[in-house]
């Protein structure tokens, strides 16, 4: 996660100010884990009751205890590789929760925009994000996209907005838009 978080960083903090917008004080957000959704949660510092769900003890550290904000972390099995939690447990907690915004990442975005994740779980996960919120917004630096990662992330349809730092080519733009989110570039 600490090499993920120093490659493109400016791009990151640049994605996470741009998602950020969305946010009034006092929304409903759920927070995938990742390098680009601490970026968000960087840019919601001054945000004011916000009622977040999360399954990365980082952003959960980050928001929590201050402006009034409530901050539940997901239970779950948590990740050797992450500093969050995933498995049955994360996936039966967001069941629980509706919100109005979900911040979610993505391993990679195929050629023919889907999302795609590196495991069954991470995946399934992101797609429960997907199904808890209003208005999804995906970010995504441009690294990710044409990566194909080996599981799909089931939603990209419900996705409101993809937020990235560079415009990917036309024939992936096309595709992701074909699916339905809105491409904004920081």
């Amino acid at each position: 996660l600490d090499t993920r978080e120093a490659a493109n960083a400016g791009a990151k903090r640049a994605i996470g100010e741009r998602a950020a917008e969305f946010v009034p004080d006092g929304a409903s957000l759920v927070i995938d884990s990742g390098s680009t959704t601490q970026a968000v949660a960087r840019a919601l510092l001054d945000r004011h009751r916000l009622s977040v769900y999360t399954n990365d003890w980082r952003i959960a550290l980050l928001l929590g205890r201050r402006n009034d904000n409530r901050v539940t972390l997901l239970g779950g099995e948590l990740s050797d590789i992450e500093d969050a939690t995933f498995g049955l447990d994360t996936v039966h907690q967001l069941t629980q929760y509706h919100a109005d915004f979900a911040f979610i990442g993505a391993g990679g975005i195929s050629p023919d925009g889907y999302l795609t994740d590196y495991s069954r779980m991470a995946a399934e996960v992101r797609s429960r994000m997907i199904a808890a919120a209003d208005t999804v917004v995906i970010v995504a630096d441009h690294s990710k996209f044409g990566r194909v990662t080996p599981v799909r992330i089931n939603g990209i349809e419900s996705a409101r907005y993809l937020v990235t730092e560079l415009a990917p080519e036309k024939t992936l733009a096309k595709a992701i838009t074909a699916h339905g989110p809105e491409i904004l570039i920081a």
